[in-house]
C-alpha cells in the first residue's frame, strides 16, 4: 500500500503534531482526552502542567527521530513491528522521563 510507504515519516510528523496541539492547548487538570496521565501529574494542577509540557517536549523529540529514520530510508530495512515496538518503547521512556524530572524538581518521593 502506497499509503504506508513513508511509516516513519508519517509517524513521525503526527508525534510532533500532537506535542505541538499538547504544547499550544494543554490539556485541562485530569483530562481523559489527551496528554499524560500519571499517579504523579494528577497530585495538583502544578505538577499537571509541568508534566504535559515536559511530555510535549519528549513527543517532540520522538517525532524527530522517527522523521530521520524515514526520510534515511532505514525503516525500509526494518519491518513495521519492530517500529511499533520501537516506537510503544520510547513512548514509555518519554513518560519514565517525565515522571522522574518530576520527582527531581517537586522533591516528591516516588
Amino acid at each position: 500500500m502506497a499509503i504506508f510507504k513513508d511509516f516513519a515519516v508519517i509517524i513521525g510528523i503526527l508525534l510532533i503534531l500532537y506535542a505541538l496541539v499538547i504544547l499550544f492547548f494543554p490539556p485541562t487538570f485530569g483530562s481523559y482526552f489527551y496528554g499524560i496521565r500519571t499517579k504523579l501529574t494528577m497530585k495538583n494542577k502544578t505538577i499537571w502542567v509541568s508534566g504535559q509540557r515536559l511530555f510535549g517536549f519528549s513527543l517532540i523529540g520522538i517525532g524527530f527521530v522517527f522523521f530521520i529514520i524515514g526520510i534515511l530510508k532505514i525503516d525500509e530495512k526494518i519491518q513495521r513491528f519492530p517500529m511499533v515496538i520501537v516506537l510503544i518503547g520510547l513512548w514509555a521512556l518519554a513518560k519514565y522521563f517525565v515522571n522522574k524530572t518530576l520527582v527531581n524538581k517537586f522533591s516528591i518521593e516516588s
